[in-house]
C-alpha cells in the first residue's frame, strides 16, 4: 500500500491532534508527501478533536474520502466526527479496551487496547497518543527512525527525562503491535526522498508577506486566520517590522491602511465576521489608492456560524463587499503552496496599482499542515511607484495616466505634499463634488482594474483538452477536483476542469474559451445559495440549458466520490446525445 490515511480521534488533553503532527512530520523528513487536517468544535479550550493524515509516496492534492486505520480514545468524543470520517472497506479500528464500538462499527476489524493502562506501565501516563503512535507506525511498516526522531523535535523544549519517557512509550507501542500478528491492511510501502517541508495555509500566507516585502502586520485574533498573526507576531520584529494586535477589525484595517499610506508594505487578516467590519475601510482604501493587503480565511457562516469548519460562502462579500463602485482584486489560494504564491501577487498587484487586494482561502487550506518543496517558494516582487524629479515639479498625486497608477509619495517626500481622504477628489487630491470629476476619477480608478486583467491571467486548467463535461470550480474545490479525475480512470479523458485563481476581475476571455469548448458545464462549490455560480452568471455565457450546479454547505470536506458522482449522469447524458 503506497496510499495510507491514519485518524486519531480523543477528547481534549488526549493527545489525538499531537499524534498525528509527530506522523506527518515523520513521513515528511523522508520525502513522503503529507496532508494532515484537525477537527475540532468551536470551544474555547477542550473539547473532543480528530488528526487525520494522508501519506503517500505520490503527489496528492486533497484528503482522502476514507480513513484505512482508525484510533479511538474514546467512543463518546468519536460521535462528534462521525459524519465527517468515513471508514475504508478493509479499515481497522484501534479503542480503548473496555470502551466497546457502537454497532455500526464492531462489524468492523477492531483491537481493543488498553492505551492507558500501557502508558502508565511504562511511566507516562499522560502519552498514550504516542504509545498508538508506536502501535499505528509498527503495524503498517511507518518509518520508526524518523517518528522517533519526531518525538525528540516536538518534546525538544522539554526536559530531557520527558523525551525519553516518551521514546520509551512508543517503543513500547511498537512491542504492542507485535503481538497483534497478521493485520487484513496491507503494509505501507515506501521510498524516501529528499526532506521536504511540512507547513500550513496560514504559514505559507505569512511566509509569503514576507518574501514580498511586508514589515507590518494589524490583526485582531479570529478564528481560522489567527497563526497569520502568531506568526508574524514572531518574524517581523526579527526582520525590522512590527506586529499590531488590534482591539477590533476596524483598527487592523485603519492600521493597515495607515502604515502603508506612510510607506510601508502592510496585511491584515481575518475571517468572515471581520471582513464584514472592514467593508467600509476597503472603500477608503480604493478611493485614496492606497496599496492594502487583505487575508480573509473562509468559515461556515453567517454571523459567528461554524468558526471551526470550512465553507465556501464569503465570495460576494469579498467582490462586492463596501458601497459605492469599488474596484478592488480577489485572488483565491487552492492550497498551502498557492497561499504563499497568492499572498505575494496580492502584494504586487496591490503595490504596483494602488488597490486593496483580497486573498481568500479557507479553514481546510489554512489550516491543513501540507508538505512543500522548498525549491517552489520562489516568487518575484513588485514594488509601488515613487514620483521622480519630474512628477515633484507639479505633484498631482492622482493624474491621468493611461495605466490609471499614478506615482504615490509618502510623507516628508520633498515636493511630494498632497491632501488625500475618503473624500471624491481631483488630480491634486482636492475634495470635489463635480460629476465630470467623479466620472474621470472612476474611470482612473477601474482603468487599473483592466490593466490587472490584462497582466495577471491567474487561473489553473487541467483534464482533457477538449471536454465532453467542463468543470468550473475554484479554491479548495480544485485539489478534490484533481483526486476526482484520478479515481475515474479512462472516464478522466472527457473531462476538463477551469479553475480561476484571480476571482476579480475574473479571466473572463480564458473562461469563455473553455466553456465554448465544453459539451456541458457543472459548477461546484461549497456554498449552499451557489454564490460562484451566481457570480459566474453574471461575468461570462455560460449555457443554461447546459450547465448543473454541485454546491451544498460546508462543515464537511469536499470528497472526490462527491464529484465522480455528480459527473456521472452529465457523461451519461452526453454519450446519449452521441448515440441519438
Amino acid at each position: 500500500m503506497r496510499d495510507l490515511t491514519l485518524a486519531f480521534v480523543g477528547a481534549g488533553g488526549d493527545g489525538a491532534v499531537a499524534a498525528g503532527d509527530i506522523v506527518a512530520s515523520a513521513c515528511a523528513s523522508k520525502g513522503l508527501h503529507i496532508i494532515k487536517t484537525e477537527a475540532y468544535g468551536p470551544q474555547i479550550r477542550g473539547g473532543e478533536s480528530s488528526s487525520t493524515v494522508r501519506v503517500s509516496g505520490e503527489p496528492i492534492h486533497a484528503q482522502s474520502d476514507a480513513v484505512d486505520v482508525l484510533v479511538v480514545f474514546s467512543w463518546a468524543d468519536f460521535g462528534r466526527f462521525r459524519d465527517e470520517i468515513a471508514l475504508a472497506d478493509k479499515a481497522i479500528v484501534f479503542h480503548e479496551r473496555g470502551d466497546e464500538p457502537p454497532e455500526a462499527i464492531a462489524s468492523r476489524t477492531c483491537f481493543g487496547v488498553p492505551f492507558a493502562a500501557l502508558a502508565r506501565e511504562a511511566g507516562a501516563a499522560g502519552a498514550k497518543n504516542v504509545l498508538a503512535t508506536g502501535l499505528v507506525a509498527g503495524a503498517l511498516g511507518l518509518p520508526l527512525d524518523a517518528i522517533r526522531s519526531a518525538i525528540a523535535r516536538r518534546f525538544a523544549k522539554k526536559a530531557p527525562a520527558v523525551i525519553e519517557s516518551n521514546l520509551r512509550i512508543f517503543d513500547r507501542g511498537v512491542l504492542e503491535a507485535a503481538s497483534l500478528g497478521p493485520l487484513a491492511l496491507e503494509q505501507f510501502t515506501y521510498e524516501t526522498g529528499t526532506p521536504k517541508l511540512l507547513m500550513s495555509g496560514n504559514e505559507a500566507t505569512a511566509l509569503g508577506a514576507i518574501h514580498a516585502g511586508c514589515r507590518f502586520f494589524a490583526g485582531y485574533p479570529i478564528t481560522p486566520s489567527t497563526e497569520i498573526l502568531q506568526f508574524l507576531g514572531e518574524w517581523l520584529p526579527k526582520l525590522g517590522g512590527s506586529m499590531l494586535q488590534t482591539e477590533d477589525e476596524l483598527s487592523a484595517i485603519g492600521a493597515t491602511i495607515g502604515a502603508s499610506f506612510a510607506g510601508t508594505k502592510a496585511m491584515t487578516a481575518t475571517s468572515g465576521p471581520g471582513l464584514s467590519l472592514m467593508a467600509e475601510l476597503l472603500g477608503l482604501a480604493s478611493i485614496a489608492e492606497i496599496p492594502t493587503v487583505v487575508v480573509n480565511v473562509q468559515r461556515g457562516g453567517p454571523s459567528t456560524g461554524l468558526p471551526t469548519k470550512s465553507e465556501q460562502s464569503d465570495l460576494f462579500q469579498a467582490v462586492y463587499a463596501s458601497h459605492g463602485d469599488t474596484p478592488r482584486v480577489v485572488i483565491a489560494c487552492s492550497d498551502v503552496e498557492e497561499s504563499f504564491h497568492a499572498t505575494v501577487d496580492a502584494f504586487n498587484i496591490a503595490e504596483e496599482y494602488q488597490f486593496p487586494v483580497i486573498v481568500l482561502s479557507d479553514q481546510s487550506i489554512a489550516q491543513r499542515r501540507q508538505t512543500v518543496d522548498e525549491v517552489r517558494l520562489q516568487h518575484e516582487v513588485r514594488d509601488r511607484r515613487y514620483p521622480g524629479p519630474e512628477d515633484l515639479q507639479d505633484y498631482q498625486r492622482y493624474r491621468s495616466r493611461p495605466d490609471g497608477v499614478s506615482p504615490m509619495s509618502v510623507p516628508g517626500m520633498a515636493g511630494g505634499i498632497y491632501q488625500t481622504n475618503g473624500l471624491e477628489h481631483d488630480e491634486q487630491g482636492r475634495p470635489s463634488a463635480s460629476f465630470q470629476v467623479h466620472e474621470a476619477m472612476n474611470q482612473k480608478r477601474f482603468d487599473k482594474l483592466e490593466a490587472v486583467a490584462e497582466r495577471y491571467r491567474l487561473f489553473h486548467r487541467f483534464g482533457a483538452e477538449r471536454p465532453e463535461v467542463g468543470v468550473i470550480c475554484w479554491g479548495s474545490s480544485v485539489g478534490v477536483l484533481h483526486e476526482a479525475l484520478q479515481k475515474m480512470g479512462e472516464e478522466a479523458g472527457r473531462v476538463g476542469v477551469f479553475a480561476p485563481i484571480m476571482l476579480a476581475p475574473l479571466p473572463r476571455h480564458n473562461m469563455q474559451t473553455f466553456i465554448d469548448s465544453c459539451d456541458s458545464i457543472l459548477v461546484v462549490e461549497l456554498s449552499y445559495s451557489g454564490q460562484f455560480h451566481q457570480y459566474l452568471l453574471s461575468q461570462v455565457d455560460l449555457p443554461r440549458q447546459a450547465t448543473s450546479l454541485y454546491s451544498r454547505s460546508g462543515g464537511k470536506p469536499l470528497l472526490a466520490s462527491e464529484i465522480v458522482k455528480a459527473l456521472q449522469p452529465l457523461l451519461v447524458a452526453n454519450r446519449m446525445e452521441v448515440l441519438a
